[in-house]
């Protein structure tokens, strides 16, 4: 739900009501991100005076398309409007304002957190899911590609961790870290166990956050990155390795029999310790590391759980928006 100057931008989707507190559809004014930080601050404020341990997901929709933003902020960016021909702010200018209300509203939340009185017991982990979008200049510069690719443009992204007492500010983390790595290390720094019989993909990096530990067998293993968001035949592909090289696919499901060597696939090679912006690609010079690490993405990709897939990315033609999109409280809809 997005509100600018008394006129209502955004309330739902597909003709319902798509806002909900717990289990109710709401009708809320106001610019979603603001609404979302100030429900997360009470949140904190409210289960800190509980005194018990909790646990806040702040999941923004900011910044991300449609681009709107309230006027205070877009009127702050006027030097990114550049030389619009209708006049209308650009994308960047929109962008920068997107960004510049999610910041404010986290600020709030660190403050909500610092005025309960708690902020020595919690642990604030922010992290993006993906790069920026490509069509805004210089979004993730210098590096190449953006949301939606395998390149570092689209998976290298910028976290920051505050846990004061524990980890020490002014300091820059350059070990390779990812999204699988949160789980196992929040669940060993609330008291509980990160290993289990079930195997979980990432480790726990509290002692490279904390600076205990410099975190080489980190840097020595391989990450894998996958976007299957357009189709099996337009999949995307990457692996990176300890000793710096990472090999990209771009093409058909890998899972079939040709595997990644068809006609269809593109298949790029780069030094990432020497070419961090992708722009040498030596695939034709290292046949055999190409080869190796293709079978690292193949047997990735066939590691999946076989399970029935929903539609990518798609709409049925005959769609009806339900009369609420969330599950009622017994499993069903309501």
């Amino acid at each position: 739900m997005l509100q600018r100057g008394g006129e209502l931008l955004h309330a739902d989707r597909d003709g319902q009501i798509d806002w909900h507190h717990n289990w109710e559809d709401i009708r809320e004014e106001g610019y979603t991100t603001d609404l979302i930080a100030d429900s997360a601050a009470a949140y904190v404020r409210q289960h800190a005076k509980d005194g018990a341990p909790f646990f806040c997901y702040v999941a923004f929709t900011a910044p991300h398309e449609p681009l709107m933003a309230p006027e205070k902020y877009v009127k702050a960016y006027e030097g990114l409007r550049g030389d619009t021909k209708d006049g209308k702010p650009s994308e960047k200018q929109l962008f920068a304002a997107m960004t510049a209300c999610m910041d404010d509203g986290i600020g709030r939340v660190l403050k909500a957190v610092e005025e309960a009185g708690v902020a020595k017991d919690t642990i604030v982990w922010f992290i993006s899911d993906n790069g920026g979008v490509g069509h805004i200049p210089g979004n993730n510069a210098p590096l190449r590609g953006a949301k939606l690719t395998v390149y570092e443009g689209g998976v290298r992204v910028p976290a920051a961790v505050w846990w004061p007492g524990v980890i020490e500010g002014g300091r820059k983390v350059e070990t390779p870290i990812v999204n699988v790595d949160l789980m196992p290390t929040l669940v060993k720094a609330c008291g509980g166990k990160a290993e289990s019989d079930k195997p979980l993909d990432g480790v726990d990096v509290m002692e490279v956050l904390t600076g205990k530990a410099a975190g080489e067998a980190l840097t020595k293993r391989d990450l894998y990155f996958f976007d299957g968001q357009t189709g099996l035949e337009t999949e995307k592909l990457a692996v990176t390795s300890g000793d710096g090289w990472k090999l990209v696919v771009l093409g058909p499901d890998v899972r079939r029999a040709e595997g990644f060597s068809s006609e269809k696939h593109k298949v790029q090679l780069f030094h990432l310790s020497e070419d961090l912006l992708e722009k040498t690609d030596l695939a034709a010079t290292e046949p055999e590391r190409v080869k190796a690490m293709g079978a690292k993405l193949v047997e990735f990709r066939r590691s999946e759980p076989k399970r029935s897939l929903p539609p990518i990315n798609r709409k049925p033609a005959k769609f009806e928006a339900p009369t609420n999109w969330h599950n009622g409280p017994e499993g069903g809809q309501k």
